[in-house]
């Protein structure tokens, strides 16, 4: 671990000037000691030590006042966001090429969510003949739960060269696997599906529809209504090219029932023609041709052979003899397809054989169009319904959300709540869905990215993830990430919060890297950051360390008001720790000739001389009322009518009662006091009814009759809402001491 001193006494010694390149040199080396690797100079940047590099606008159209005041108040301070909007519309207007990309990466830099301006970035390095594909990979490297940008980058890549088919279906596939749960994610599955639809791909975007419509959108009815149409139109594909693996057994079970009902229908009719063919047959001659075959005394059965030991069958409809080939009725032979005509029952049966096979084969391979398209589409209407339904809850908190975008313009206090009702609703479920929670503040975190509070609420849920782990790497990972890619830049707080998830990683000289980086650049001067850099000494068992560092922070601080609360920091630092009273009161001291003269450095001061002062008796009590009359003095000495002033001035003296009281003045000292205090407490009274110094003099009283009855109306209505509040008010105050009685009571019983 690196020794944990200032980085301000490493960057600039004492009686030393170092020149820019020596000052990065010594932050690089500080950060190195830190192990912060790779990332020195995106934590430079993050830190504030360097300013945005612009472009040189010294000649043309852009050498200009205004853009030189622009370029200066953005140096200056570099999260401007209207000056750089206003920067960048001069350049838009005036500007060549290569000053609107520079002046683009560097606005980038600062705000990397702006979308719109990573889209006029990569179209303007498509102009210059360079792949405007990579400017996209960058900006989702940084934002990647941001839609809109994954959005323009599928629609840029299928509009490119350099991207075949499969290039580009990867490209669809990682973008719905990023952000294709997202409520607004329909525009992106809709480019997926224009896709596979124009490549006439059917099995594939059946695939996607059955994927899309498992998705709680906002997009989710269009999806549907896509489904229905490719289906159900006049141009559908065949519906086997939209099945897929998971369709197969239904689709079996329906043909398969198809086939009973025309199996049941073939054996009823067999029944009925064998019932008929009991009784005697008519009388008649027999055909010409039977009457000369029997003359002859010939017979030819059909199991006879030709001369060339060929079986003659008869003759059937080819359509017959294929059907029976393909699907064979069980419980009929094809022998009754051969008979001779003279087999009358026979030959009937038989041909209700080959019936029912046409019927068979019907029901399985030229089964009604209609009825198999409603029956693929009923088995989607299960998915559609149970989605749907969670989308309808889905859409009472998405509803209040009217930013979807990030802007640097404040959020109403309606839109946080919204999004914390939102995050609320989702921890909420049990069991917790982390898949779809970490996707949620994704996307939360691209609206609220200037709220820390959502920040931490995330990496609070990142560690809930990782409970069975010892360190919160993933929460780290989050805030580091965020700090380096420029979402967090120049934050002191973001700083601090994240310094704090690496000393629980167990990388404290990272954490002291991360503080004093942040003293000297974003956060200088800031108290709590200086706080958090002694409460991390002290956790390290390092209080001498820990003295030291606030004594320089003391001393280093300009405002009166942080060094008091410093210079009260540190007393009790050495009284407490050091053991060192004397010096804690000398400090005090010295800050009190500094110039401080706040309420509370004054009651430490006082607090501890009484415990300290050799001298004894009323010396030290004279000691104290001595500078209490001064800061009152002080404080009264300034604007008069000045409200802050007045109440520190009343609240200077109630603590100097307070101190008679406890330290037991004599009455007389104790009364004058008191005399005094409340004679200022009717002077700030008379001021504050009247700021102009006139009289107040009283107004007559209206009477009822003198108002319109509108008006009286009005007023009887007031009364009695406020009458009505009263007596709510008094009854809930009576409840609850009635209950406060009843617990003491059963308190006092029960011992």
């Amino acid at each position: 671990a690196m020794e944990c001193a200032s980085l301000q006494d490493r960057i600039n010694p004492p009686g030393q000037l170092d020149s820019d390149e020596q000052c990065n040199a010594a932050f690089q080396q500080c950060l190195d000691e830190g192990d912060f690797g790779d990332d020195c100079v995106k934590f430079q940047h993050t830190c504030g030590l360097h300013s945005p590099v612009l472009p040189c606008f010294s000649v043309g159209a852009l050498s200009t006042t205004e853009v030189g005041n622009l370029c200066a108040a953005v140096r200056t301070n570099p999260r401007a966001f209207d000056e750089w909007l206003a920067l960048i519309k001069q350049v838009e207007t005036h500007g060549s090429v290569e000053e609107r990309v520079s002046l683009y990466e560097a606005f980038l830099k600062e705000f990397p969510l702006c979308w719109g301006y990573w889209k006029r970035l990569a179209e303007l390095v498509k102009k210059r003949g360079h792949s405007g594909l990579q400017v996209y990979r960058r900006a989702l490297a940084i934002a990647p739960a941001c839609v809109d940008l994954w959005v323009q980058y599928c629609e840029a890549a299928g509009f490119s060269d350099e991207v075949n088919e499969d290039s580009l279906r990867k490209i669809f596939e990682e973008a719905v696997e990023t952000v294709g749960r997202d409520w607004r994610a329909f525009p992106l599955w809709d480019l997926y599906f224009n896709f596979e639809e124009r490549g006439r791909r059917w099995k594939r975007l059946g695939c996607l529809l059955q994927r899309a419509l498992d998705i709680p959108m906002q997009g989710l009815p269009a999806v549907r209504v896509r489904l229905r149409s490719l289906i159900l139109g006049d141009a559908a594909p065949p519906l086997e090219a939209l099945c897929f693996e998971t369709d197969a057994p239904t689709m079996e079970r329906m043909l398969d029932a198809k086939s009973e009902d025309a199996d049941a229908e073939v054996g009823a009719m067999s029944h009925s023609i064998e019932e008929n063919s009991e009784a005697p047959p008519p009388s008649h001659p027999p055909p010409p041709a039977e009457a000369a075959e029997l003359e002859d005394g010939e017979l030819h059965d059909e199991d006879d052979s030709d001369q060339d030991g060929e079986i003659h069958e008869e003759e059937e409809p080819p359509t017959t003899v294929q059907l029976e080939a393909a699907v064979p009725v069980a419980g009929f032979s094809s022998v009754g397809a051969q008979r001779s005509p003279n087999t009358d029952s026979t030959s009937l049966v038989g041909k209700v054989s080959a019936a029912g096979a046409v019927a068979r084969f019907k029901g399985a391979e030229e089964l009604d169009a209609s009825d198999r398209a409603e029956h693929f589409l009923s088995l989607r209407e299960e998915l559609w319904n149970k989605t749907s339904s969670e989308a309808a809850v889905l859409m009472q908190y998405e509803a209040p959300l009217h930013r979807q975008y990030f802007h640097n313009k404040p959020l109403s206090q309606a839109q946080l709540d919204a999004w914390r009702s939102y995050l609320d609703f989702e921890e909420s479920r049990h069991p917790r869905e982390w898949q779809r929670l970490c996707a949620l503040f994704e996307r939360c975190l691209v609206v609220t990215n200037n709220y820390l509070e959502f920040w931490l609420r995330y990496a609070r849920a990142l560690k809930a993830m990782e409970e069975q782990a010892c360190k919160p790497e993933a929460a780290c990972t989050l805030l580091r990430g965020a700090c380096l890619n420029g979402r967090l830049s120049r934050r002191p707080d973001a700083l601090a919060a994240w310094a704090e998830l690496e000393e629980q990683c167990g990388r404290p000289h990272r954490a002291c890297a991360l503080l004093d980086a942040a003293l000297q650049t974003c956060g200088m001067g800031s108290t709590e950051l200086a706080i958090r850099r002694v409460a991390l000494e002290m956790r390290r068992s390092d209080a001498s360390s820990a003295a030291s560092l606030l004594e320089k922070f003391v001393l280093q601080t300009v405002n009166l008001n942080s060094r008091s609360f410093l210079s009260r920091r540190y007393a009790r630092l050495m009284e407490d720790c050091q053991r060192q009273p004397n010096k804690a009161a000398k400090f005090l001291t010295d800050a009190w000739k500094a110039g401080c003269r706040d309420s509370g450095l004054l009651l430490e001061l006082t607090a501890l001389l009484m415990r300290t002062a050799p001298d004894e008796g009323p010396g030290k009590l004279a000691r104290c009322m001595a500078l209490f009359e001064e800061a009152i003095h002080a404080a009264s000495a300034r604007q008069a009518r000045n409200v802050p002033v007045i109440e520190e001035v009343s609240q200077l003296w109630a603590c100097y009662v307070d101190f008679l009281l406890t330290h037991g003045a004599s009455l007389e000292i104790l009364h004058n006091v008191q005399d005094r205090a409340r004679s200022f407490r009717c002077r700030c009274q008379a001021v504050s009814h009247d700021a102009t110094g006139t009289p107040i003099t009283p107004t007559k009283k209206r009477r009822s009759s003198d108002l319109s009855p509108e008006k009286t109306t009005e007023l009887m209505a007031v009364k009695q809402a406020g009458a009505q509040r009263a007596r709510t008010q008094q009854t809930w105050i009576t409840d609850s001491a009635e209950r406060e009685c009843m617990r003491q009571c059963s308190i006092a019983a029960g011992a």
